[in-house]
């Protein structure tokens, strides 16, 4: 809670997605609380009232199994990536201002190949790899049945589920 844990006080109750490293660290998204970053009882905490970050809502987060990159999807400021240290690092925005689809995420999941896959509010599923390049998946021009993805998940099998608005799973 915010009041406190092991000495960890949070900014925010109101929890929507939490990512824990192999070494204990902790990436949690709020709604309107900001993003957090826990290492024990260490909590830093960005916010765009205080640090002028992109988005006070995280809607899903991962660490990146592979290069250790920090993933986030807002719901306003699109899909964010944080890379060097975990407090402090470098941070690249894909949102609608720089040709990217949408700047509505909602959810997001890593594949094997390492692949960031995003949901989106209407834009469909959008594949981004690590290079930044992207591809976008809509009703229109694949298989998807709704262009509003909730959900994602990239199953050890290789195959990817979207859980969507209207078109089921």
């Amino acid at each position: 809670t915010p009041e406190s844990y092991g000495g960890a006080v949070l900014n925010t109750a109101n929890t929507n997605t939490v990512a824990v490293r192999e070494d204990g660290a902790i990436l949690m998204g709020s709604f309107n609380g900001g993003l957090h970053f826990i290492q024990g009882g260490d909590v830093d905490v960005l916010t765009s009232f205080e640090a002028g970050f992109f988005d006070n809502t995280a809607v899903d987060v991962a660490f990146h199994p592979l290069t250790g990159a920090r993933w986030v999807a807002t719901p306003a400021a699109g899909l964010l990536r944080q890379q060097g240290p975990l407090v402090g690092g470098l941070w690249t925005q894909w949102y609608g201002g720089v040709g990217f689809p949408t700047n509505a995420t909602t959810s997001m999941t890593i594949d094997g190949a390492g692949d960031v896959w995003v949901g989106s509010h209407i834009a469909g599923l959008i594949r981004v790899k690590e290079d930044g390049t992207y591809v976008q998946y809509t009703m229109e021009n694949s298989g998807l049945p709704d262009n509003t993805v909730r959900s994602v998940l990239a199953a050890d099998d290789g195959s990817l589920w979207a859980g969507t608005f209207t078109g089921g799973l």
